[in-house]
């Protein structure tokens, strides 16, 4: 599912780029590399990546509470995390974060409002670890695109 979903998301994004926090904006989408293991290899390895980086897990960057972080699929349940401790999970060979964040195009901007709410409402449900659509759990790649679907009023933005 991150496959398919982080390809037809490059079709719906205005740019790619890598960020400092300060420079986040809700609506943003957050690509990371956990390097978590064997299951991270694995998504990794059926995963196409981005310019020769592989990315493993995939976050929104929300306002919540006055205060701009992700929410994610992560652990046990959907959370909000801040965006430095998102930041300060994984690093390359010279420090920086293995982080990429992608902006909607402006005509697909007008989601992003329902969107991060939807995210927000989606907090304490929890994490899928058996990676199935549809069961009242959800995985990270897999809580992107329903809350984009559902902003979108049932008409998926990421095929």
């Amino acid at each position: 599912m991150l496959r398919k979903t982080f390809i037809a998301f490059l079709f719906f994004c205005s740019s790619i780029f890598t960020l400092q926090a300060q420079e986040f904006k809700a609506g943003d989408i957050v690509f990371q590399d956990l390097q978590c293991g064997p299951l991270c290899n694995a998504i990794n390895a059926v995963t196409k990546g981005y310019h020769g980086k592989d990315f493993s897990h995939v976050g929104i960057v929300v306002n919540y509470q006055n205060q701009l972080g992700v929410i994610e699929a992560i652990g046990s349940k959907v959370q909000f995390t801040s965006l430095n401790i998102f930041l300060g999970r994984s690093f390359d060979a010279t420090g920086k974060p293995i982080v990429i964040a992608a902006r909607l195009k402006k005509k697909y901007q007008k989601s992003i409002e329902n969107a991060c709410a939807l995210a927000i409402a989606s907090m304490g449900i929890p994490y899928d670890d058996r990676f199935l659509p549809n069961n009242d759990s959800l995985y990270c790649s897999e809580l992107i695109y329903a809350v984009f679907l559902d902003a979108a009023k049932e008409k998926p933005l990421f095929k």
